[in-house]
């Protein structure tokens, strides 16, 4: 997690925040002091920046709070089939989440003013579509892009979140991918793939690109061939 408020956060494994009926939430007990600059930017008496994300419920913050699930992955792969459009046996787009909580444990709404997609250098992601920009407190939307890489390459990018949240001025999130060669015929017949094979939405086989070492880069400007401001 970030350690200040223009950090930028991978997402790993946790409990998410949409089931955290299984996580501690300190209902019935006296609040914490709400972290000084909100929830998950430092560490606070002793508790991570991710621990205080999943035990939002525990603090008393009572201005808006921007939280991201992190229990989302950070990078995927994608079967790129050569020529397909000779064959009409392109993959679809494989669809990028992120889900975001207002937070906060007061009554004050979460205004979402903007997200943006930073990075992207070979314009292989879509802009950011988001559910909806007000959040009651405790309330969960999604934002997503659709990443549609051409060629064999690597894709890095990052949304950026602007809010009215205390705690993230931005909330910046770094995703990315590599596009790698599908295996002959995976496309074609809608199964799972297999060895380096793609499905019809062009991931392969879902797989976490972590395994194979990427590391999501940290970009730092919007490409304006394919992104606005």
């Amino acid at each position: 997690m970030s350690k200040g408020p223009q950090g930028w956060i991978n997402l790993a494994g946790g409990c998410l925040l949409a089931a955290l009926g299984a996580c501690s939430d300190g209902e019935g007990d006296a609040k914490r002091a709400c972290p000084p600059q909100g929830i998950g930017v430092a560490e606070f008496e002793g508790k991570t920046a991710a621990q205080q994300v999943l035990e939002y419920k525990q603090y008393n913050c009572t201005q808006p709070q921007i939280c991201p699930d992190i229990g989302n992955p950070t990078a995927w792969t994608y079967g790129i089939v050569p020529k397909c459009n000779e064959t009409g046996n392109c993959p679809g787009p494989s669809q990028i989440n992120l889900n975001l909580t207002n937070c906060s444990t007061g009554k004050q709404t979460l205004l979402i003013e903007k997200v943006l997609v930073y990075g992207d250098e070979r314009c292989s992601f879509d802009e950011a579509a988001i559910e909806k920009k007000e959040l009651a407190p405790g309330e969960i939307i999604a934002i997503k892009t659709d990443w549609r890489p051409i060629n064999v390459g690597e894709d890095h990018a990052q949304f950026r979140v602007q809010s009215n949240a205390q705690n993230f001025k931005p909330l910046v999130v770094a995703f990315c991918g590599q596009a790698v060669l599908a295996s002959s015929g995976a496309a074609r017949d809608g199964g799972t793939a297999r060895d380096g094979g793609t499905t019809r939405d062009g991931s392969s086989s879902r797989t976490d690109a972590r395994t194979s070492g990427l590391e999501c880069r940290k970009v730092t400007e919007i490409n304006k061939r394919c992104h606005s401001e």
